[in-house]
This record gives structure tokens, C-alpha cells and sequence, in this order.
């Protein structure tokens, strides 16, 4: 039997946002994370699952995004169309951020390392758990990704490390 709608509704307000941005740190592309957003609650509203808590709902919520983000990333039409960045007459919204800006053009295996752990707040193991890799891995991955970002700000700007600074 489905989910509740009630329940798919009070999910939706609670973490949308949030669901969001791990899209958009995917596809880098406002209106495909905003239907793959919509796509990750329609798979929750088809979901069989019971959820243990909400930081068991929150996970299953951003492991499905992620993953319909790499299906549609893999995707033959997503391949072949123009993107946004290609056609002059869009403008595409400015990240409020430059910091953010640079993690975008980072590959997606430190990126999506990065903004888990460091944006959204999620411990070492809880972000290797979700990204399905080893802690030894993931660490592997935060330092690369860290590395890699202090490259590309060095040429471009100055930005400081306390930026991604985790508690």
C-alpha cells in the first residue's frame, strides 16, 4: 500500500530544500533539479517503505535524488541536448556564491562529498553511508575535493578555509 499523502506532504515541507540542492549540485541546472525534486517525492508517494525516523526518511529521500540524478545525467536525451549554458539569450541565475560557483565545476565525486559532509552537515560516516563508500574513502574524497577547490579559488579568487569549516 502507498504512503500516505499526509505524510508525502509533511516530507515535501520539511525537506525540499534540501532535496533540492543535492539536485542542483548534480545537474547544475535549475529546472532539472527542480524535476527531479518533484520526481524523488513522486517516488515517495509510490514507496512501500517504512521509515525507521526522519533521519532514515531524510537519507532514503537524498540517496533516490542522487540516483535519479545519475540516471538522468546518464540519460541518451540528456546527452544530446543543448545546455543552457550554450544559448546566449538565457541568462542562467548567478550562484549567491562564489565559493559554491567553484564547487559546481568540480567533479561529482568530490562534489557531491563536499556539499553532504560540509553544506549539509551530515557526519563522516553518515555521508559515506549515503554515498555508498568506505570512511577511508570518503576522507579520500573530502581531501581531494578540498585540495582541488583550493586550486581553482587560488587562481581565481581568495577565499578562505574557515568557508568550509565543519562542527
Amino acid at each position: 500500500m502507498p504512503i500516505d499523502s499526509m505524510f508525502v506532504e509533511q516530507a515535501f515541507e520539511t525537506y525540499s530544500e534540501l532535496i533540492y540542492r543535492v539536485c542542483f549540485v548534480y545537474l547544475k541546472n535549475q529546472a532539472d533539479a527542480e524535476d527531479t525534486t518533484a520526481e524523488t517525492f513522486v517516488r515517495l508517494m509510490e514507496s512501500k517503505k517504512a521509515f525507521e525516523s526522519d533521519d532514515h526518511l531524510k537519507a532514503w529521500l537524498i540517496v533516490t535524488a542522487k540516483n535519479l540524478c545519475k540516471d538522468s545525467l546518464s540519460h541518451w536525451w540528456h546527452k544530446k541536448r543543448i545546455g543552457s549554458e550554450k544559448l546566449e539569450f538565457v541568462e542562467a541565475p548567478e550562484p549567491d556564491n562564489e565559493t559554491f560557483a567553484i564547487l559546481l565545476e568540480l567533479p561529482i565525486k568530490y562534489r557531491e562529498a563536499l556539499s553532504l559532509y560540509y553544506i549539509m552537515g551530515y557526519s563522516g560516516e553518515e555521508t559515506a553511508q549515503i554515498l555508498g563508500i568506505g570512511t577511508s574513502a570518503l576522507y579520500t574524497r573530502l581531501n581531494r575535493g578540498r585540495e582541488l577547490l583550493r586550486q581553482m579559488t587560488d587562481e581565481s579568487c581568495t577565499i578562505k578555509e574557515p568557508y568550509l569549516h565543519h562542527e
